[in-house]
């Protein structure tokens, strides 16, 4: 039995050896530069003007001047004008369709 006991030290011990050695050639490693690129997709209108209205018919009021700031924004022009500079900076990763997850392809 003191024998198990030694050979599980032994094994104890390799183990532990591997992985400081492991993580010594992780410190020796190059730091990474990744390309970001970061925009902020302005709706186009600011909606305070209808969350502080103190009437339906305020509302209605902020809602129907906000919607033609909106289209008067033109986003889909815009959003092509992103679209080309995405293209053209070539970020290391790309939006999903939900804003907290970023997936990320490799260079």
């Amino acid at each position: 039995m003191p024998r198990l006991g030694r050979v599980k030290g032994i094994a104890v011990l390799v183990v532990l050896l591997a992985l400081v050695a492991a993580s010594a050639s992780e410190a020796k490693r190059q730091p990474v530069t990744v390309r970001v690129l970061t925009r902020n997709l302005y709706l186009g209108a600011n909606l305070d003007s209808i969350l502080q209205a103190k009437s339906f018919h305020e509302a209605f009021l902020a809602v129907e001047a906000d919607w033609a700031q909106v289209q008067a924004n033109d986003f889909p022009t815009r959003a092509r004008a992103i679209a080309r500079e995405i293209a053209q900076s070539r970020p290391a990763g790309k939006p999903s369709r939900r804003d907290s997850t970023l997936s990320v392809r490799p260079r």
